[in-house]
């Protein structure tokens, strides 16, 4: 799925601003009434081809990042979109003018298609850096240098997008003569590597998660009296997990709508209870209700001392090892409620294979 998009923006983007320039260069020409435009047409390509570019790969990177929040992404959307336009507008102007000034000189035309090239991908690259830096809340659950380290990784896979498209073009320009289709193929290798580059540039940094849903209460100091302020709160105990965004986070106190990354793999499980020794640390519920078990399979779930855990609704057996699978609702109930019960109290979460946006 991501991949794919990726390349599908690529592709289809670079196509676009490709026959865009051309209906522009055509206008220009039939204006001036001129067979030959009176300056390069990389004036007019660049600019155009860049914009599509860098608006292609942040619309993916918003897409993929809240494919479940449509209605956030179309507020979202604009802003990001008219800072890709002026990125992408700028590169493309900046490889259009030192392309030109190349070509006063006797540098081959082979060195400045790869310069101009170089810096649309490098354009590329940063505008989904930066665009990613802002949106995703992962950058914000990630230290300073590790939220660099990302734009400085998609920018320089956008550049050497920029150097494989530019290259291969060569090479096929000297095997095989395409008679003019040299600019539309290029293009579409331009595409395709950019999309490859991109994806690989913005993979997130965890794969799974837990976002609490109902059954934990809001905090506000401001509000709630020093007594209720006393109770045990719903909490996080362990090395591995922290609160994305972690902005939200408040002395690893557990509330509705925060995400929990879980780590890749770990050794041990991760113990959901109202035990002194439990990670995820649930009041009410039995001293050990449940066991995650992380490894390079995925999640699993594993009810203990048959108690009350249900997966969509349905009641586990006890000591079964359950897989979790993306958008699945784990109910951990009270140790003193009956399923029946109208009053019945319970913690709700939902399992995401891959990260997405908490909801503040």
């Amino acid at each position: 799925m991501r991949i794919t998009l990726y390349l599908i923006s690529g592709v289809f983007s670079c196509l676009i601003g490709w026959s865009t320039s051309l209906f522009f260069i055509d206008g220009v020409k039939f204006v001036m009434q001129e067979e030959t435009l009176p300056f390069r047409p990389d004036f007019i390509l660049l600019p155009i081809l860049a914009p599509c570019l860098t608006v292609s790969m942040i619309v993916a990177t918003i897409f993929l990042s809240n494919p479940t929040h449509g209605r956030s992404n179309k507020r979202t959307l604009p802003r990001y979109v008219k800072i890709a336009l002026a990125i992408g507008w700028f590169a493309g102007l900046l490889a259009a003018t030192i392309s030109w000034v190349l070509y006063q000189t006797t540098i081959s035309d082979s060195f400045v298609r790869l310069v101009g090239w170089s810096i649309l991908g490098t354009a590329t690259g940063l505008a989904e850096g930066l665009s990613w830096y802002y949106l995703d809340k992962e950058a914000i659950g990630q230290s300073k240098k590790k939220t660099l380290n990302r734009i400085k990784k998609a920018t320089s896979l956008g550049l050497l997008a920029g150097i494989i498209a530019a290259v291969l073009v060569e090479l096929i320009r000297i095997i095989v003569d395409l008679g003019g289709g040299e600019d539309p193929l290029g293009f579409i290798i331009l595409g395709i590597a950019l999309g490859i580059c991109i994806n690989f540039a913005a993979n997130p940094t965890y794969k799974i998660a837990l976002r609490a849903g109902e059954g934990f209460e809001t905090i506000d100091p401001k509000k709630e009296s020093s007594e209720s302020l006393q109770r045990p709160k719903p909490r996080i105990n362990h090395p591995e997990l922290k609160f994305a965004p972690a902005k939200f986070e408040r002395k690893n106190v557990i509330q509705e709508g925060l995400s929990i990354p879980l780590p890749k793999t770990l050794e041990k499980p991760i113990i959901i209870g109202s035990g002194k020794n439990a990670h995820i640390y649930l009041p009410g519920v039995p001293e050990e209700t449940a066991e995650l078990i992380i490894d390079e399979d995925g999640v699993k779930i594993c009810p203990q001392q048959d108690n009350m855990v249900q997966i969509q609704g349905a009641r586990l057996s006890d000591g079964a090892e359950e897989p979790l699978r993306h958008n699945q609702i784990l109910t951990f109930y009270h140790e003193t409620d009956e399923e029946s019960s109208e009053d019945e109290k319970y913690y709700r979460f939902v399992f995401y294979n891959q990260f997405y946006e908490p909801r503040a």
